[in-house]
């Protein structure tokens, strides 16, 4: 104990907010950090600190979200929370091109099929790439190989032949309108996060995966699939001469369709979730696309749904959120490092009443996570948006 490092004024103030028999939500992110806290109680008796989720920062003005600030509202809502606190947290980093859904486990699995992905997708050969993934050493060699590189190949699903110029890769760019003032228009810019294809002429737009089914897993790309859709329709000009009309998101067991909406419409569905990035900017909101997607097989979250009903599927999203999963689908949402960080000390974020939260949000008097799900599970249920198995 000669010498105590903070990382961060966030972390190391109290041993009781770390301990080993604690949920994963009260522990943190390192094991430097626990030492230090155990030294500070024991011998200046410093109190627990409760984490940032015990008190909400003040209302911002002026504050505009970006595309890409809306987009984390469906993914990882906590990251607005931490930007406005000015922590750089692991997940934020980009860990592959691209939209699947990986393991970090599984990362050269998964970019062994990302690259045989692409290369059918624009008619490569897969001959050469094979080669080439030899030689560089990405692939064995021998039966373990072939093994490996069949096991990629089952995996992928049956695709139609693009090239590459059919790849979009022009910049979304279109205006928003706040909904809560009649302020003029801000502009909302940047590159697709997905990959969609689309031929000359044609009114529809694909992008495609190769990850297996998972509930949880599915749930977060549909609603990341749905929002990546309707930028591509917000963007498009009023006076397109061959407008988008339909977004494919093709997988090996499921395929979404989106009728998109006209330009306007599309921005006025993204519109509606300026509301939910304010709010994750005063609050680190309690919502995990993943963990969300387990909890609904036990019910649809709706403002109409029964307190009985309710428990069930909150009981079932604490159960996933905590759970030490033996399979490849990732680590849990509960060990995620802005779920450690910000949600340190709370035992169970799926029973979180805080108090002053705006009356637009549904089911007043419930815990904060349900109100979530319940208002993002009503903005989906806007869409057009159907599965084909």
């Amino acid at each position: 104990h000669e010498s105590i490092l903070f990382h961060h004024p966030l972390n190391g103030f109290s041993a009781s907010a770390f301990g080993a028999d604690l949920p994963q939500s009260a522990r943190g992110m390192r094991s430097s950090d626990f030492c230090a806290a155990e030294a500070l109680l024991n011998r200046k008796g410093f109190p627990a600190y409760p984490g940032p989720w015990s008190q909400s920062l003040p209302v911002e003005t002026g504050w505009f979200p970006t595309l890409a600030d809306l987009r984390s509202v469906l993914d990882q809502p906590q990251r607005l929370f931490a930007s406005r606190l000015g922590l750089k947290l692991p997940e934020e980093a980009e860990t592959a091109p691209g939209e699947d859904l990986i393991d970090p486990n599984g990362l050269e699995r998964w970019h062994l099929r990302d690259q045989l992905l692409t290369a059918r997708l624009e008619g490569q050969s897969l001959e050469s790439l094979v080669s080439v993934l030899h030689v560089s050493g990405r692939l064995p060699r021998g039966k373990i190989g072939d093994t490996v590189l069949q096991k990629a190949m089952a995996e992928l699903p049956d695709l139609p032949v693009f090239s590459q110029n059919d790849r979009l890769t022009a910049n979304l760019r279109f205006p928003l309108s706040d909904p809560d003032s009649n302020q003029s228009p801000w502009l909302l810019e940047g590159s697709p996060r997905a990959r969609w294809y689309r031929r000359p002429g044609e009114s529809a737009v694909f992008q495609f995966f190769a990850s297996k089914p998972h509930s949880g897993s599915d749930y977060r790309r549909q609603l990341l699939f749905a929002f990546d859709a309707l930028a591509l329709a917000a963007s498009q000009r009023d006076t397109e001469p061959h407008p988008l009309s339909e977004a494919r998101c093709v997988g090996t067991q499921a395929n979404w369709v989106l009728v998109l909406p006209p330009p306007i419409p599309a921005r006025a569905h993204l519109g509606r979730l300026v509301r939910l990035a304010r709010l994750a900017r005063q609050w680190p909101l309690p919502f995990w696309p993943k963990t969300a997607g387990v909890a609904m097989k036990a019910g649809t979250p709706s403002a109409e749904t029964p307190p009985e009903a309710q428990l069930k599927v909150l009981e079932s999203a604490y159960s996933e959120w905590s759970s030490d999963p033996q399979d490849n689908s990732g680590r849990p949402d509960g060990l995620l490092p802005a779920t450690r960080t910000l949600f340190r000390g709370c035992n169970n974020p799926f029973d979180w009443r805080p108090e002053g939260l705006p009356d637009w949000l549904p089911s007043s008097g419930t815990p904060l996570a349900w109100r979530l799900m319940v208002e993002i599970e009503s903005w989906r249920n806007t869409l057009n948006l159907s599965t084909h198995e």
